[in-house]
């Protein structure tokens, strides 16, 4: 898991840094949303990382609120509106 965690992780900036090289809106919105569902998976395995108690509720908690900021930014970024 800390392996696939890692990958969705350098997969999140990696698409992010894509994206805004790109010219058009449509581009770049095609690599936020690699980025975004990059961030989706990580969200999904802290959450297993936590159910296996694998991670701390504490450190859970953390994680989960700063993945929260960067999916909220990331958003932004392609203009959608949060939670859209």
């Amino acid at each position: 898991m800390t392996s696939q965690i890692r990958r969705a992780d350098i997969s999140i900036c990696c698409n992010l840094a894509e994206g805004s090289a790109r010219i058009s809106q449509a581009d770049q919105n095609r690599f936020y949303e690699i980025a975004f569902g990059s961030a989706v998976e990580v969200v999904n395995l802290l959450i297993l990382c936590n159910d296996m108690e694998y991670l701390p509720d504490e450190d859970y908690a953390l994680l989960r609120t700063e993945l929260e900021k960067i999916t909220y930014h990331i958003n932004k970024l392609s203009g959608k509106k949060p939670g859209g």
